[in-house]
């Protein structure tokens, strides 16, 4: 083969091999640009799934793999930013994001600065420290749903978790024991709405916690004692004409029982006799003010 020959050869073989990586690069852009915007917007899901794509597609481009490993380490520190500021629902969602997708890093797993392991434990922490704040802040507002209703995210997903099943204990005798004083001291609103957070979610407690110190019976017995309670109380004072206070108690009685038809008819009722003694109050009041000044029209004569 003459120089001229060879030399023509190598031209060839350069520009196919420019061309292929050429088209390679046109291919591949797009993907990691879509990647890049996915991270941009926090969705990381949908980042993770793009540079998937492209490392499957080119599984030895150093390039992908490094842009790869970069974007999950920037995942990763977003979760830690999220937890230090005490945002641990959003650090839960980021830490479990790497987690559920943490098969699809098994060809350089050993790369990343986290392992399952480390994930599944700062999950656990967040779950753990997040409900215990939500606990606290809505025993101290009497939201007593809502302070069970904050341990079940945990325990739905570590169902076998010793110590959120503890707290959980903790909790319901809490409740419990708020009841049972509110129901000695005729505070009767406080006791149905504590009894009424143990009575609804009575089926969920007693499947993650096995034994529970008191019964659906029991609850529903007290429930019904503080319905009826408040429902002469307010029947009282509607009786006097105290149209008022018999509305807000009966408005009480539906925080624990909001199905309550027969007290909802009430309340309109005694609502819309409210409106019309208004009504004749500001007529008789318009009326009075006319003659006032019929007198005085009279009187300057």
């Amino acid at each position: 083969m003459t120089k001229v020959s060879l030399l023509f050869s190598l031209c060839i073989l350069l520009a196919l091999f420019s061309c292929s990586s050429q088209k390679k690069d046109v291919s591949i852009q797009p993907i990691l640009d879509e990647a890049q915007q996915y991270f941009a917007q926090n969705n990381h899901q949908k980042a993770i799934e793009s540079y998937s794509i492209a490392l499957q597609k080119y599984p030895d481009d150093g390039i992908v793999l490094k842009g790869y490993i970069k974007i999950l380490e920037e995942i990763k520190m977003s979760a830690d930013k999220a937890f230090e500021a005490k945002k641990y629902d959003l650090a839960q969602s980021r830490y479990s994001t790497l987690l559920n997708n943490f098969p699809r890093f098994k060809t350089f797993e050993k790369t990343l600065s986290f392992d399952t392991r480390w994930l599944t434990l700062k999950i656990k922490e967040c779950l753990l420290t997040g409900s215990l704040i939500q606990v606290q802040e809505a025993m101290r507002s009497g939201n007593y749903a809502t302070a069970i209703g904050a341990q079940k995210k945990g325990l739905q997903t570590f169902p076998g978790w010793e110590i959120l099943k503890e707290n959980l204990i903790k909790t319901i005798a809490e409740i419990h024991s708020i009841g049972n004083k509110a129901l000695e001291e005729e505070d009767y609103l406080t006791a149905g709405k504590s009894y009424s957070a143990l009575f609804d979610n009575y089926a969920w407690m007693k499947k993650a916690v096995s034994t529970l110190p008191l019964t659906p019976l029991s609850l529903e017995d007290r429930i019904k004692r503080c319905r009826t309670q408040l429902t002469r109380m307010g029947l009282l004072q509607y009786r006097k004409g105290n149209l008022k206070e018999a509305i807000s108690i009966w408005k009480g009685i539906l925080k624990f029982d909001p199905q309550n038809q027969e007290i909802k008819k009430a309340i309109a009722n005694a609502e819309e006799q409210l409106k019309k003694i208004k009504k004749t109050c500001h007529l008789n009041s318009f009326m009075l003010s006319w003659e006032r000044l019929e007198f005085m029209v009279i009187y300057a004569q």
